[in-house]
């Protein structure tokens, strides 16, 4: 492990990444896609690994979209999108410079010290609106006992702190599918952009980490008595219509992702956690586009007199 300075240093070096590159107009649009298809797949481009490892069949079809996305975004997307990368670009990428305290480190500690508050208090909020039901079917299903979302928020969190102090990095799963697809399809036939992917120095953590993801979801899951139920106890009669959100969803989703630079780990924890400005407009992007890709699918289900998929 690197030394405390070594650390520190890798932190800012990642907050600096995170910050610069594209603009918030990326962000905002790229978030609003993401939550569109998040709220088709149920899940966001890290969540499909835990929910492979956690057998959920559909899941594969989520994982196939994914790398349908990349490709489709490497392909026709890339070069065409790197003029709105350059659109909106704030003069100050952190939110901490928004701040008067002239000092940098107190000031870092203060704006962070009260956006963590907010999300505290935001948890609690919905927790005593919305209470987790005691027997819920998502914590009954893995032999480590009930967790409460709280507690795996938290645990998911305090892991930027190893995987920062290991090798310099921070969570981001989104890429993971460019790397998967540019090991899957022989160079040849990948497009310029994706062939340098293997010589990159993302090229062997993401998978890791991905991978890591899926064995640890699987440990949970195997040991129950009928494992291949999975621990998701909904959609089980795995309709056409589910098959067919689950692949979109994740095509929607990964592709949001890619056109944002970030997705709810590379944005949400990593960004948010650096106070990267475009981080908070791509995060609440993608609460309003699946909050209101939501109430569109309810109105049209309702319309129509069909129960919506979930």
């Amino acid at each position: 492990l690197h030394d405390t300075r070594t650390y520190k240093g890798n932190v800012q070096r990642a907050g600096c990444s995170s910050a610069h590159g594209s603009g918030v107009l990326s962000a905002l649009m790229g978030g609003l896609i993401l939550g569109v298809g998040m709220q088709l797949c149920a899940s966001c481009p890290g969540t499909v690994y835990a929910q492979l490892g956690g057998l959920y069949l559909p899941a594969v079809l989520t994982f196939a979209g994914g790398l349908a996305a990349s490709l489709v975004y490497h392909v026709l997307l890339h070069k065409r999108l790197e003029g709105l990368r350059g659109v909106w670009v704030p003069s100050k990428h952190f939110l901490d410079q928004w701040c008067t305290v002239s000092n940098l480190q107190a000031r870092r500690v203060v704006i962070g010290l009260c956006i963590s508050v907010m999300f505290a208090v935001c948890a609690i909020a919905l927790e005593l609106l919305f209470p987790e039901p005691s027997g819920s079917p998502f914590a009954a299903r893995s032999f480590l006992g009930p967790w409460h979302p709280i507690w795996g928020g938290l645990l998911i969190g305090v892991a930027q702190v190893p995987l920062n102090m290991s090798i310099g990095k921070t969570l981001g799963l989104s890429s993971s599918f460019s790397m998967f697809l540019a090991f899957l399809v022989p160079r040849a036939c990948l497009p310029g952009n994706m062939q340098t992917l293997r010589n990159s120095p993302d090229a062997w953590w993401l998978p890791v980490i991905a991978v890591s993801i899926f064995a640890g979801s699987l440990l949970c899951t195997y040991p129950l008595s009928d494992p291949f139920e999975g621990p998701y106890p909904y959609d089980t009669d795995h309709t056409a219509e589910l098959l067919v959100t689950r692949f979109v969803g994740g095509f929607i989703a990964v592709l949001g992702a890619r056109i944002g630079g970030g997705c709810t780990s590379g944005h949400g924890l990593s960004g948010s956690g650096h106070l990267v400005l475009k981080s908070y407009v791509a995060l609440m992007a993608m609460l309003a586009g699946g909050i209101c890709f939501s109430i569109f699918r309810m109105g049209v289900s309702a319309r129509l007199g069909m129960p919506m998929a979930s």
